[in-house]
């Protein structure tokens, strides 16, 4: 592989990652409780969350519901027991439209709707 594709490539993984850290702060700043309970599980220096320790913390039904959420759209997969369609209901409305914006931010979206809004 030359070095000019290896850098178009490098490059790319680079606006992903920080589409998915954007993606999961959007929802996590959706809701105080939350984020006060899953921000010392976030490194904002690497921009990683570390999902091994974070479900060590006590969350209610609603918190956990979006947590499968984040966790999806972070790994562009689901990788929970759960299927995050599944529990969208326990969430309120404005973690619902936080999901919404994630998902526009982790696709490359976000640009888009903010320039038809205006």
């Amino acid at each position: 592989m030359g070095k000019f594709k290896q850098m178009i490539i490098d490059e790319e993984t680079s606006i992903q990652s920080a589409r998915r850290f954007r993606a999961a702060m959007a929802i996590l700043n959706a809701d105080k409780d939350l984020k006060r309970k899953v921000l010392p599980f976030v490194d904002f220096a690497l921009e990683q969350i570390d999902w091994n320790d974070l479900y060590d913390e006590s969350f209610s039904l609603k918190e956990l519901a979006t947590l499968v959420w984040v966790k999806a759209i972070w790994y562009n997969q689901v990788t929970t027991a759960r299927d995050p369609f599944d529990v969208a209901y326990v969430m309120d409305c404005d973690l619902q439209n936080a999901v919404l914006e994630a998902l526009a931010i982790r696709w490359g979206l976000m640009d888009s709707f903010a320039e038809e809004a205006a």
